[in-house]
């Protein structure tokens, strides 16, 4: 599903694949799952969310409100789960097959890819490992940050934690990156409310793989 904003009521046992602009809310729901949106290839997707002003890296999937939350020490209604969980797996391994045998198949959707239009990521969902790391994205680098997503998929225990692209005042950049004693040597001039993508990533030996990727790709 793919969303500005989801909102639900009076649902129950529900597995939900999920792109949301803003915070999912759910109101008297329970068990209820959320991963990150995962789906066939679809021909025209981009243009269309761009055109619905929906940005590719601001999804909030797992960034759950709940009007109402469960008693003290109680569980609550949702559970996050990242992408190769078993239980998504199987969910999306049914979905294409059923795609696959259906009319839709003969329109805009390749069955036979993932989609690579929404980047794949685990949110706040629990992981292994306890690294992170933050890769900021100048505005003149943002349209070629997308040459990541083939990298984006698990390697060896780092994931994709969450993006966002987010605009910054004069004074957030000189603070950001200006002020910053290891960022002297950048020189390139910002203009005021410029947009900067922020990447997270966590896992065992994210420094290490995170770095490598940059490498093989801007080197």
């Amino acid at each position: 599903m793919i969303a500005q904003q989801l909102r639900t009521r009076d649902c129950k046992n529900l597995l939900v694949l999920l792109y949301s602009q803003t915070f999912p809310v759910i109101e008297l729901t329970d068990e209820i799952k959320f991963a990150c949106y995962q789906g066939p290839n679809y021909e025209g997707l981009e243009e269309q969310m761009a055109r619905a002003k929906l940005n590719i890296w601001n999804n909030k999937w797992s960034e759950i409100y709940d009007f109402n939350p469960p008693a003290p020490n109680a569980p609550r209604h949702y559970s996050l789960y990242p992408s190769d969980a078993p239980e998504v797996y199987v969910f999306v391994q049914d979905f294409f097959h059923r795609l696959e045998h259906s009319d839709f198949a003969n329109q805009r959707l390749d069955v036979a890819t993932f989609c690579d239009t929404i980047p794949l990521t685990t949110g706040l969902a629990p992981v292994p490992g306890t690294e992170n790391i933050l890769v900021v994205i100048l505005p003149s680098s943002v349209m070629y940050a997308k040459d990541l997503i083939p990298s984006f998929a698990r390697q060896g225990g780092v994931y994709l934690k969450r993006t966002r692209v987010m605009k910054l005042s004069k004074d957030q950049i000189s603070n950001l990156f200006l002020n910053n004693p290891h960022m002297k040597s950048l020189s390139t001039p910002f203009a005021d409310r410029e947009e900067f993508l922020f990447l997270s990533f966590t896992g065992e030996g994210t420094d290490a793989a995170v770095q490598d990727m940059l490498d093989a790709i801007y080197t």
